[in-house]
């Protein structure tokens, strides 16, 4: 399964909680998602979203926490730009 198939558009998507009672995800927790609890996947399919938001939106790395969720839950993110990071990194 892919993290796109998780994040299938908006109304899936989540800020400032990994989920919700109603199905929504952030994009790490939809990273964990997608992998279904394969580890080796997970961290290969977190590291290269990470270089993808390194790559087009290092402004929103705040260093306080993860990238992905430092990403995520900056105030400027969309999910346009979830969809964007996604797309680039093929996941």
């Amino acid at each position: 399964m892919k993290v796109s198939d998780v994040l299938t558009d908006e109304s899936k998507w989540i800020k400032g909680h990994s989920s919700s009672p109603d199905g929504r995800f952030c994009l790490g927790y939809a990273i964990q998602q997608a992998t279904e609890g394969n580890a080796r996947n997970f961290i290969n399919v977190l590291y290269t979203v990470s270089q993808v938001i390194y790559a087009l939106f290092p402004e929103r790395i705040t260093g306080r926490t993860s990238t992905v969720i430092s990403f995520n839950d900056h105030p400027d993110t969309t999910f346009q730009d979830v969809q964007r990071v996604m797309k680039f990194a093929n996941v």
